[in-house]
């Protein structure tokens, strides 16, 4: 068939409704490829960002872990030097001439 007898069958009007619905399927056709490759890709990098979130994650709580640690130390070798320093003051004061009593 050529081009003048399928005008001629259909009208002008018919063929451009018909070449149009052929391009807009392909039009269609393309956006959802497109479509499908985005979101293949948008898949990768949730995987990706999980992957990281969780060693953040992993590397917070290890911090905070060492963190307890460390801050339970201070707290021990305050109390200790506190002791400390209330002797040197008593101390001191004695050489000041004050009283046990005063403190």
């Amino acid at each position: 068939m050529n081009w003048d007898t399928i005008c001629r069958e259909f009208g002008l009007v018919g063929v451009l409704a018909i070449s149009g619905t052929v391009l807009l399927g392909f039009l269609v056709r393309a956006i959802w490829e497109q479509f499908k490759r985005e979101l293949e890709a948008n898949r990768l990098e949730r995987a990706e960002y999980l992957t990281k979130l969780d060693r953040l994650t992993h590397g917070i709580e290890e911090h905070n872990a060492r963190s307890s640690t460390f801050m339970t130390g201070v707290i021990e070798d305050h109390q200790n030097n506190s002791l400390i320093l209330k002797e040197i003051v008593v101390t001191l004061g004695r050489i000041n001439g004050y009283r046990d009593d005063h403190r």
